[in-house]
């Protein structure tokens, strides 16, 4: 989720400011000017609430209850400004020049775009291992890199979004049995891939030639004393199991800065990849602090999400050494699959089944992340709540793309839009920029426009 610099700036300035302020800049008391204006939904008359941004400044501002707006000490310039409401579907998007001294006067009307939840592009089953089912999407820049259930991790050029090209396919190392790729995750540099499979575990990658990566590092056991799988539970494992050791059977994988963390099966590994060929483990969150399957981590900020019977939150405030703040046992008990968050909101996925009245997608209040509470449920089939943007939670509900918008003011979450984007089963959906990208089980993935 990207962070944008907030202005809280409601009031309604009168025309006779205006005019003063014009009157102040060709006196030359300024070289900045303002931008004024109001903005509404003529449709349904709304005008309170609505975000107003000037993207080309990472700026944004909320109307108040007469849909007035202002963005004030601005140099001199022509800018871009947009106003946006229900995920982006409902916009209106100008172009205003700023001269020093001056106010300038905008109003925007707010109009349903109908491109907004539209699949512009995909990925179908048919470049991909027909093996596979595509579990998982995460983008690093104009890369996409897939989690394929037994199809490997595919590397996707999404340049441009309408005609993804695949670079390469990183398939499993061990075909018998053929283990499941659940995720991956690029480094910040962009040219190495962390991946983690159930049977080969924890694969890393030097994918500087994205059509030949090249493995540089396997882990595929942990310390018994610390989590990990009894490997006598497991049929056919292909690999050496020493006394002492269990399989670490990963299941998520993300990074920080110059830290990866790895989750398995009741244990997250620590690596430092300040040398990005050369990981090295630092340090261990075992089973004493984390149960269940590892299914997501996430970073949000200063804090890490760790999905597995619980949803558990830490402070990694120092990334080496994450603190557990607290954890939240999902409704009716059944274990999170994904996690993302948006600042004191943290939305969760939670396998479950809508004739037992178990919600799919649960919101929690984590301000008080030791005793986290329940601010909303939706009762949908989920598995892929992963991504949230600008306020907004992304969730893959059954064949659709479903998107929520958290307001922290009223500690509420509300259903935006749901489109039926996917031909089977969404699994997961990861967002940049102006695109979703949705795992589209056994089809391969769906590229979305979202603004």
């Amino acid at each position: 989720m990207k962070r944008t610099k907030v202005l809280y700036l409601f009031a309604v300035v009168p025309l006779a400011g205006i005019l003063a302020l014009s009157l102040w800049g060709c006196l030359g008391g300024s070289s900045t000017g303002a931008i004024f204006g109001t903005a509404s939904v003529p449709s349904t008359g709304k005008a309170a609430g609505i975000s107003v941004l000037l993207p080309a400044l990472r700026l944004k501002t909320t109307t108040d209850n007469a849909g007035a707006f202002s963005f004030q000490d601005l140099a001199a310039g022509t800018y871009g400004i947009q106003a946006e409401d229900n995920a982006y579907r409902l916009q209106d998007r100008k172009t205003v020049t700023v001269s020093g001294g001056r106010s300038t006067n905008v109003v925007l009307s707010l109009v349903l775009d109908n491109t907004i939840g539209t699949v512009v592009g995909q990925v179908p089953r048919t470049s991909l291992d027909p093996l596979g089912r595509t579990i998982t999407a995460s983008v690093r820049g104009n890369y996409l890199f897939l989690g394929d259930h037994f199809g490997g991790a595919p590397i996707v050029d999404v340049t441009d979004p309408r005609n993804p090209a695949v670079r390469s396919i990183i398939s499993p190392l061990s075909l018998s049995p053929r283990g499941t790729t659940y995720m991956t995750y690029c480094t910040e540099d962009g040219d190495h891939l962390a991946i983690v499979n159930n049977i080969d575990g924890f694969l890393y990658y030097d994918i500087t030639n994205k059509a030949a990566p090249s493995l540089l590092k396997q882990v595929y056991l942990v310390d018994n004393t610390i989590g990990g799988i009894d490997p006598s539970s497991l049929t056919d494992y292909p690999y050496p199991v020493p006394a002492g050791k269990f399989v670490l059977y990963p299941q998520s994988v993300m990074g920080k800065g110059d830290t990866l963390y790895v989750g398995g099966s009741n244990v997250i590994l620590i690596y430092d990849i300040s040398d990005r060929a050369n990981p090295t483990q630092v340090g261990v969150v075992d089973r004493t602090v984390v149960a269940g399957d590892g299914a997501d981590l996430h970073v949000d900020g200063n804090r890490l999400l760790y999905s597995g019977s619980d949803l558990v939150i830490f402070d990694i405030t120092n990334p080496r050494t994450p603190v557990r703040l607290g954890a939240y046992a999902p409704v009716r008990g059944w274990s999170p699959t994904g996690a993302a968050g948006f600042g004191k909101i943290v939305g969760m996925s939670t396998i479950g089944n809508v004739g037992l009245g178990i919600p799919g997608v649960q919101f929690v209040d984590a301000t008080n992340p030791a005793s986290p509470s329940l601010v909303a449920s939706f009762p949908v089939i989920s598995q892929g709540l992963d991504s949230s943007w600008d306020g907004y939670f992304y969730a893959g509900t059954d064949n659709t793309m479903t998107v929520y918008k958290a307001d922290e003011a009223t500690m509420s979450v509300a259903e935006m839009y749901s489109v039926p984007v996917v031909e089977d089963y969404a699994m997961n959906v990861a967002v940049s920029g102006d695109y979703a990208y949705v795992s589209d089980k056994t089809k391969g993935l769906k590229i979305v426009k979202i603004k």
